[in-house]
């Protein structure tokens, strides 16, 4: 999940970290494809090259954010905006690579130590320098706000190319161009952007299409039916190293014997949602991390995932393993929203793939607001057995994703999941200074969450950007999830 800083985050840094205190990438096209073979898609880094500034240019977002506040902000809708006004020590770029941002340089000394050189020279938006006293200072900002921080009211105080100017809320965010901003390589072109609410689908894509709006991540599979020959725009793909998943929020109940969650998973007809709700610009996934997160030992994780069964439904099989199990007594409830046809899609090839193996399966559908809500709120998610989301990587590295169920108990092990073994592995990877050692522990990480079916897997999914002939230079794939993505946009000529 990506969470980019502020100074809340900050504060929290100068806590759990060692830290020494001192005072772009071109285009590139890649055929998508898990087998080798080429498929209907081609990713690119960047949707063409802005040649100019550009006064102000206006984005969609399929929800208004709940709060812009760093630590509760785990979805798409604040992590779009956030990612342009707030920085962590370190940043995602567009070619899914990392470099130093609020920290110049970074060294581990050993297994157990981080040690990050703070940048200096660099300011908050109101001012205040990023100094080891502005830590303590960063807490006090945030408390002198209360339960405003990260609203409408308290908006937010960050470090980034772009400030949080306003929040009109029902209707739209505002930021403007930062003019202290430390990294001149990334001085916004655009003096403006606008971000606008529409969560229904149909909406947005009339929207683009009549250039009400200038773009757009996350285009719905029949909206890119739509968009794909308008003259207002283009349509393009970007790498995206997260899967499209069916999260467990508990591994009791229903799904607690894990046979049961295996032949779940093992009915489902991938392809087959691919085609009807992705128009075919997917590839069905075996693990709950894309080939593209392999940012180092590539070898080493891509041997392993090549190994892996196919996940081709096998109905025979998954009968046979709920019959050794027995079919639970209660049902299986997925959760649903109307935001994203992809997710009703989703919902109703697991409905049908329960039934064909004996399993009774339910829909509940939510308002998107509720459905993104479920990350913070246990008590509403109590009912809910299983959940379609892509968790997002900070960094492209398959261990961020596996370590999270290292820690039983924390706020990220959402199904509770507790193996001594399991934590064990995933402290010695992340200790681990070799990079083949560090992947070959990631990979028995990996396999041990797979057999036991801990998430389901579904389909590997590329970032959609719908861009008008307005601008340029948007980068394509998840980075604008942690990055400074707006930075790069600016007029089209």
């Amino acid at each position: 999940m990506v969470r980019p800083a502020s100074r809340a985050a900050l504060a929290a840094a100068a806590v759990t970290l060692t830290l020494t205190l001192t005072a772009c990438s071109s285009d590139s096209s890649i055929k998508r494809s898990e087998s080798g073979a080429d498929s209907d898609f081609t990713t690119v880094e960047y949707a063409g090259k802005a040649t100019g500034p550009i006064d102000s240019f206006s984005w969609a977002l399929y929800a208004e954010p709940s709060t812009l506040d760093w630590v509760h902000s785990n979805t798409y809708p604040q992590n779009t905006v956030l990612s342009n006004a707030c920085e962590g020590l370190l940043r995602l770029n567009p070619d899914l690579s990392t470099s130093p941002a609020l920290a110049e340089s970074v060294e581990q000394p050993d297994g157990k130590t981080y040690v990050y050189k703070i940048r200096s020279g660099v300011k908050f938006h109101d001012g205040a320098p990023l100094t080891a006293a502005g830590y303590v200072d960063s807490k006090a900002y945030v408390e002198s706000k209360g339960e405003g921080y990260g609203s409408p009211s308290g908006l937010v105080d960050c470090t980034g190319p772009f400030e949080l100017s306003s929040w009109d809320q029902g209707s739209a965010i505002t930021l403007s161009a930062y003019d202290g901003y430390w990294d001149h390589d990334l001085t916004p072109k655009a003096k403006q952007v606008v971000f606008k609410f529409y969560e229904d689908a149909s909406a947005r894509v009339t929207a683009l299409r009549t250039g009400e709006i200038d773009g757009n991540f996350f285009i719905t599979p029949s909206g890119t039916e739509t968009l794909k020959d308008t003259g207002a725009g283009k349509l393009y793909y970007g790498k995206n190293p997260t899967v499209r998943s069916l999260m467990t929020w508990h591994l009791d109940g229903p799904l607690a014997d894990p046979r049961i969650r295996q032949a779940l998973s093992m009915a489902i007809d991938r392809q087959n949602v691919i085609e009807a709700a992705f128009n075919g610009a997917a590839t069905p996934a075996k693990s709950p991390v894309s080939p593209d997160a392999y940012s180092y030992a590539e070898n080493v994780y891509k041997a392993a995932y090549d190994a892996m069964p196919p996940s081709d439904p096998d109905i025979k099989a998954a009968k046979k393993l709920v019959e050794e199990a027995g079919a639970p007594s209660e049902p299986i409830v997925v959760a649903s929203s109307p935001a994203d046809p992809s997710y009703n899609l989703t919902a109703l090839a697991v409905q049908a793939a329960g039934q064909a193996i004996g399993l009774h399966v339910e829909i509940k559908t939510l308002p998107i607001q509720q459905y993104n809500g479920l990350f913070n709120d246990k008590e509403a998610r109590k009912d809910i057995d299983l959940y379609s989301t892509t968790w997002n990587l900070d960094i492209p590295d398959p261990l961020e994703f596996f370590g999270l169920y290292a820690y039983p108990g924390k706020y990220n092990n959402y199904n509770g999941f507790d193996d001594p073994e399991y934590v064990k592995t995933a402290q010695q990877a992340m200790a681990a200074t070799d990079e083949n050692t560090r992947a070959e522990l990631t990979v028995r990480l990996q396999k041990q969450f797979v057999d036991q079916t801990l998430w389901i897997p579904l389909f590997n999914v590329p970032v959609t950007v719908f861009q008008s002939n307005k601008i340029a230079g948007t980068p394509t794939g998840i980075s604008y999830m942690a990055g400074p993505w707006a930075a790069y946009v600016g007029a089209a000529k």
